[in-house]
C-alpha cells in the first residue's frame, strides 16, 4: 500500500456539446483551476434545477508570497449517508432539492477498512464504473422529456479525509423551448491528485460523466407475458408494474413465459416502442413520466419458471 505525501488537486471542468444547448451565466468556482482543496477527493456530481449561488472564495498568502484562493466555508453545503440495517440511505443534502451520482469511501464497520461504494439516484440509468490504478472513472446518463423547458446545474461532490461529504455550487445548462428529441449534452468533471512517494511522484484521478439525453415521454406502459409458441398468457399494466416497483420490486413470472415483451405508447403520437426481454434476463427497466422532472427509471427484478 502507497504511502500518501504531499498530494496536489487539480480539478478540470470539460464540457462536450453533441448538439446546441445554451450554457448558464454564473460560472462555478470550478473554472479557476488552481483553487486548493486540500486532501478533499472529487466524489460526484449533484444536480439541481435551480442555480446555487456561490460565495466568494477566500484569497490567501503564505510566508513565501504565494498567493492561493480557498473555497469559503458558506459555499459547501454538506450532505449525509448513513447506513441502515447492513445498507447505505440515498445520499441526502438538506434544503437541496436534485439528483446525484456518487463514488465515495466508506469505512466498514467490522474491519475498519476503507471499501468503494458507488450508486446513483433512481432518476439515473446506464450507470457504470472503470477502475484501474490511476483513475476510476464513473458515467451516467438523464433522460429528460422532449419539447419541455428545464435547466440543470451540475454541482461537484467532495469528500474530506474524515468521509464526511459537501458540494460547491457549479454551472448547467438551460433550454427555454425544450431540448429537440434524440438530443444529447454531456458533462465531465475530473480531479487529477499528484501524490509523492520515496521521492517518486505518481498521479490518480477521479472522473465522473451525466449525458442528459431528450426523449419522448411515454403516455403508458405495458408488460406481455409471451410462451414458446409466441402467444399471450398474461399482461401487466403501467399500474400493476408501478404497484410492484413500490412494494416488492421484484416480479415473479407465470408458467410457461419464455420472454416478455414491454410495449410503451409515446405522447408524441410517434409508434409505440416495444423491448423484447429473453429467458433468463435478470432486470426488467422501464421508463415512466414524472410531472416537471426528469424520465424516471424503475426496475424489477424478474423471477423465471
Amino acid at each position: 500500500m502507497k504511502s500518501k505525501g504531499q498530494t496536489r488537486h487539480k480539478v478540470i471542468q470539460a464540457v462536450s456539446l453533441v448538439m446546441t444547448a445554451m450554457l448558464l451565466s454564473g460560472c462555478s468556482s470550478l473554472a479557476r483551476e488552481d483553487l486548493d482543496l486540500g486532501q478533499d477527493r472529487l466524489a460526484g456530481i449533484f444536480i439541481t434545477e435551480n442555480y446555487i449561488p456561490p460565495g466568494e472564495p477566500v484569497l490567501e498568502t503564505d510566508m513565501y508570497g504565494n498567493i492561493t484562493f480557498r473555497e469559503s466555508d458558506q459555499n459547501k453545503f454538506y450532505g449525509s449517508f448513513q447506513s441502515q440495517d447492513g445498507a447505505f440511505l440515498p445520499v441526502s443534502f438538506p434544503g437541496l432539492e436534485g439528483y446525484g451520482v456518487y463514488n465515495l469511501q466508506v469505512e466498514e464497520e467490522e474491519t475498519r477498512q476503507i471499501s468503494r461504494y458507488s450508486t446513483c439516484d433512481d432518476f439515473f440509468t446506464d450507470c457504470h464504473i472503470t477502475v484501474s490504478e490511476d483513475e476510476e472513472c464513473m458515467e451516467s446518463s438523464l433522460y429528460v422529456p422532449a419539447d419541455l423547458s428545464m435547466q440543470y446545474y451540475f454541482n461537484p461532490v467532495y469528500q474530506q479525509a474524515d468521509g464526511q461529504i459537501y458540494l460547491l455550487p457549479g454551472s448547467g445548462i438551460s433550454s427555454t423551448d425544450g431540448f429537440t428529441r434524440g438530443q444529447k449534452w454531456s458533462q465531465s468533471l475530473a480531479q487529477s491528485s499528484s501524490l509523492t512517494e520515496n521521492g517518486a511522484e505518481y498521479s490518480k484521478t477521479y472522473r465522473f460523466t451525466v449525458n442528459i439525453i431528450s426523449a419522448d415521454s411515454p403516455a403508458d406502459t405495458e408488460l406481455l407475458f409471451m410462451d414458446d409458441s409466441h402467444r399471450v398468457r398474461g399482461q401487466l399494466t403501467q399500474a400493476q408494474l408501478d404497484a410492484l416497483f413500490l412494494d416488492e420490486r421484484q416480479l415473479e413470472l407465470p408458467a410457461e413465459t419464455a420472454y416478455l415483451i414491454l410495449c410503451q405508447k409515446q405522447s408524441s403520437g410517434e409508434p409505440d416502442n416495444r423491448f423484447l426481454f429473453n429467458y433468463g434476463t435478470e432486470t426488467l427497466e422501464y421508463m415512466t413520466a414524472q410531472e416537471d422532472a426528469p424520465l424516471l427509471t424503475r426496475r424489477l427484478q424478474l423471477i423465471w419458471p
